[in-house]
């Protein structure tokens, strides 16, 4: 099953080897970069229309909820992962292609 950081599917529980404090880290590092990437085309989405429509344009205040929206869940999953990362005492590689 493919990972996919925003539904959790795909992250199986960690190995014996890995300590969960890192499984979960890793988890958080993989979700912060998927909504990271989100925000970002939010934010673009929102800049293009704002040079494109009306100041007063319905199409513009949905792309602003939307990206307000998707900077709140960052904001929140980095809030997260720092606290996780704090928790764990260092900041774990990352191999998205092997982590489970």
């Amino acid at each position: 099953m493919p990972l996919d950081p925003i539904f959790g599917t795909g992250i199986a529980p960690a190995e014996a080897s890995v300590p969960l404090l890192e499984h979960d880290t890793l988890a958080a590092m993989l979700t912060y970069r998927c909504y990271l990437r989100v925000a970002q085309r939010r934010f673009d989405q929102l800049d293009r229309l704002s040079r494109l429509v009306p100041e007063s344009s319905s199409r513009l205040a949905r792309a602003h909820a939307a990206y307000d929206s998707a900077a709140a869940k960052l904001e929140r999953q980095e809030t997260l992962l720092a606290t996780l990362v704090q928790q764990l005492g260092y900041v774990p590689r990352i191999d998205p292609d092997n982590f489970h």
